[in-house]
């Protein structure tokens, strides 16, 4: 787990920072996100459904409010990005082909690509990226403006500190598995934080982020990301 910091422009400056949080995204569905047009690599093409058109609509309005947005940016793709259906549960998908549905999510994350200083891509669930979610590795690697985890592109669960805010992202959390404990999860991760707090833990400005705080809470390390 590391603990990344941003913010530092100059010495006893602090740049302003924006960080926009995104999940979800199913790529290659067709009834998600998708760029209006897509070649496929059987000479045929996709062409994205009204709905799909109002998404991509919208996906590229607000990426052009965060270019408008001062200081640095910084984007998290909170898991689920593309979709693979391993568990073949569904015949509402764009292509199989791999190499086209990289190119499609490639595609698709242009009109963010563009405007942000820094990506971090959080893994999702393997029936939507594959074993070991190698989709959402593969595009991390892709990237030149990853935050990298210790020995991979992508994380699994990602503690930073950015710009002075605590950001504890994941895609998944707990979870009850009965009808009137299932909408629980929330509650229980915020008594976890207070208990944490309340047994020596420093009490950060803002609390923000997707925890996951089974095993705890962890230490951050600081690890600069001017470079």
């Amino acid at each position: 787990m590391l603990n990344k910091i941003i913010g530092k422009i100059a010495e006893g400056v602090e740049m302003e920072t924006h960080v926009i949080v995104t999940s979800d995204h199913h790529i290659n569905s067709t009834v998600s996100l998708c760029v209006p047009s897509m070649n496929l690599d059987d000479g045929d093409s996709h062409r994205a459904s009204r709905p799909q058109r109002a998404l991509w609509e919208s996906w590229c309005d607000m990426w052009q409010e965060v270019g408008r947005l001062p200081g640095r940016k910084i984007a998290v793709l909170n898991g689920d990005l593309g979709e693979l259906d391993t568990k073949r549960r569904t015949t509402q998908l764009v292509t199989h082909n791999k190499a086209t549905i990289m190119a499609l999510v490639l595609e698709t994350l242009t009109p963010m690509l563009e405007v942000v200083d820094k990506v971090i891509v959080i893994r999702g669930t393997m029936a939507h990226e594959g074993k070991s979610q190698w989709l959402e590795e593969a595009i991390a690697k892709d990237l030149d403006n990853t935050i990298p985890d210790t020995h991979t592109q992508s994380w699994y669960h990602c503690r930073a500190e950015i710009a002075g805010l605590k950001f504890d992202l994941a895609h998944h959390t707990g979870m009850g598995r009965l009808p009137w404990t299932e909408k629980n999860a929330a509650n229980k991760v915020a008594v976890q934080i207070t208990y944490h707090y309340l047994n020596g833990l420093r009490q950060p400005r803002f609390k923000l982020g997707l925890p996951r705080l089974g095993a705890g809470l962890l230490a951050f390390e600081r690890i600069a990301l001017d470079a």
